[in-house]
């Protein structure tokens, strides 16, 4: 592999690690980590949102809503919106970034 790949890897690294967007997740990530229940919560309800959307073939809005309402109390506390709102965020940032670096590669994904 070149180490020009490398070296500009690493600094690409360097830069999101620097990014608003990064840098605001890792604070409320902090933030939230301090109060062990609700980061518990918030974990939960990542991990089932996560597993509703890969498993489904299409979005399935009622049991997205069933989601919604079983942790609404997670969801309207402010750091945990803060939080998920900043992890949000972030993984747009990172899709576009991943978009950006394969755009003119050509790899078959037909089958995803």
């Amino acid at each position: 592999m070149s180490e020009d790949i490398i070296n500009s890897s690493k600094q690409l690294n360097t830069l999101i690690r620097e990014s608003e967007e990064y840098q605001k997740y890792c604070l409320y990530k902090k933030e939230l980590s301090q109060i062990p229940e609700l980061y518990e919560r918030v974990q939960e309800f990542r991990k089932r949102n996560f597993v509703l959307q890969i498993e489904a073939e299409t979005y399935d809005r009622e049991a997205a809503s069933r989601l919604s309402d079983e942790f609404r109390a997670i969801l309207e506390n402010p750091l945990a919106a803060s939080y998920l709102n900043a992890e949000l965020a972030f993984c747009k940032m990172s899709q576009r970034i991943f978009r950006e670096v394969c755009d003119d590669i050509e790899l078959e994904l037909d089958f995803l």
